[in-house]
């Protein structure tokens, strides 16, 4: 509620535009490019989180596909997509989510999804997926790397 309006008055101001978008050959601003970009992806993950947490399936799902698009080997990200996927009677579409970050982290770390994740993964085949912080395994702040 407070905290969902908080997130959303942090993602206008973030989603107005990067660093310097002007100057892209100014090497010396990447590292606060690259915080920003970081900023938006943790903004869009507390911001699903919270709406599931409300049951806001809509802006869950929504908060969660733009955190994951912004990094596909966001593994909170997809697990909150999981959810949210999961919380809209859509598992097939959470699975899916699941079957896409591992072929991500396959192809470009050579790893596989952690035991949160496909911990979720069963679950959700299993038609049993827990409620909380269960469900969505370690918290956004934790899951989220930057």
């Amino acid at each position: 509620t407070s905290a969902m309006a908080a997130v959303r008055r942090a993602l206008h101001i973030l989603d107005r535009g990067g660093v310097l978008d002007d100057e892209p050959h100014c090497i010396w601003a990447e590292p606060a490019r690259a915080r920003h970009g970081t900023l938006r992806r943790r903004a869009r993950s507390y911001l699903a989180e919270s709406a599931l947490r409300l049951g806001d399936v809509h802006t869950a799902l929504t908060a969660a596909e733009r955190a994951l698009a912004a990094d596909r080997l966001d593994e909170g990200a997809c697990r909150l997509l999981m959810c949210a996927y999961h919380s809209a009677g859509e598992p097939g579409q959470a699975l899916r989510a699941f079957h896409q970050l591992r072929a991500a982290l396959m192809d470009e770390l050579g790893i596989h999804p952690s035991a949160a994740t496909h911990d979720l993964y069963v679950a959700i085949l299993r038609n049993d997926v827990p409620g909380g912080r269960t469900a969505l395994g370690p918290t956004v702040s934790r899951s989220v790397t930057g």
